[in-house]
Formats: C-alpha cells, structure tokens, sequence
C-alpha cells in the first residue's frame, strides 16, 4: 500500500510517494497550482488512482506553537475538498521546517522547482519513520 505525500503551495504542489513496503519516500514531479483548484484536484485524484495510495498526507504549516495560520486555514478547506473526491484516508500532519530541511538537503545549486517535492518526501519519510517506530513498540 502506497502513501502520497502532499506539499501544498499556491505555486506548486510538491509530491512524494512511499514504494509498496512503505519505508522509503522519493520525489515525484510538483504540480503548477495555477489558482484553479478543480483542476488541481482532478489531476491529484487522477494521481492517487494511478498509484493506487491508499493514504493521503498532507502537510499543514502549524509551527511550533500549533496555531492556524492563512495558509493553514486555507490547506484545510483543500483537505475537506480532497476528501469529498477520493477514496483514500487523507489526513494532516505538522510540515514545521520541512522547507528549510529540503533546502539544506538540495543545496542552492538545485532546481527551485524541487524544493517543493522534496518537502513532500521529507514530510513522507519522517511520518513512515514514525509509524513503524509506533508499530514497533506494539510489538
């Protein structure tokens, strides 16, 4: 069971993906939000039928304190419309300094279009670190 990774932007849309065994993310192409959400959603809804992902995660700007932000509040409205339009579990999870890790990662020589996705894999690969921690410690 795949999981998609979703860096929501009002520039792009990074994306991540988990393989089958759900231990490693890697990027895959953003996509250029231009403004038309129903657009963005048909292509995403087409995405996660092609992948077949089971879970959606979305990352949600709330920093360190955990207070709504404009972005925040407006990601949540995209989620409730996500939600409506596949069949996938979607969920939000904190993206706090997820940017800042994917430029440290790339570097400043990399394309600026990636930063997006590779936020995406970043917020990916700590949630499935995470979740087999968990998984572990029920055992």
């Amino acid at each position: 069971m795949k999981i998609l990774s979703i860096d929501y932007g009002t520039k792009r849309v990074g994306l991540a993906l988990s393989d089958e065994t759900q231990t490693f993310a890697h990027r895959i192409e953003p996509i250029v939000n231009f403004k038309d959400e129903k657009e963005l959603l048909i292509k995403l809804a087409k995405l996660i039928e092609f992948e077949q992902a089971a879970e959606i995660i979305i990352g949600l700007p709330l920093g360190v304190d955990e207070k709504d932000t404009e972005m925040s509040k407006k990601i949540q409205d995209f989620v409730q419309i996500l939600r409506t339009i596949v069949k996938s579990n979607v969920k939000t999870v904190n993206e706090t300094y997820t940017t800042r890790s994917a430029y440290s990662n790339l570097g400043i020589n990399k394309s600026i279009k990636s930063i997006d996705s590779e936020s995406a894999r970043i917020l990916l690969q700590e949630y499935l670190d995470d979740k087999k921690l968990r998984e572990e410690k029920k055992v």
